[in-house]
């Protein structure tokens, strides 16, 4: 599954998620807030100026590339889920 800027209808404050192997299209609605990240869209002159300040922001001194912070979201929020989802969990939503 590819995820395009196209993907994303500012209007709906949503992202068409479509399966590669089926067609089938998901529809993930974002809060106001999360809309609100999307913005416009950042050419590659846009983020290097911005990573690299948030990493010095960060204390982190190793080149971390995006693309590489989606992976780690999307493993933490999975976690999450996993976590919220189990039984006997104490996380309640």
């Amino acid at each position: 599954m590819k995820l395009k800027v196209s993907a994303y209808d500012p209007q709906l404050h949503a992202i068409s998620l479509v399966q590669d192997k089926t067609g089938k299209v998901k529809h993930v609605f974002l809060t106001d807030q999360e809309a609100a990240l999307f913005g416009e869209q950042w050419a590659k002159s846009n983020q290097q100026p911005r990573m690299k300040a948030v990493l010095k922001a960060a204390g982190i001194k190793r080149h971390v590339r995006f693309h590489e912070l989606r992976h780690t979201f999307v493993r933490l929020a999975v976690s999450l889920v996993a976590a919220v989802a189990s039984p006997g969990s104490s996380l309640r939503i």
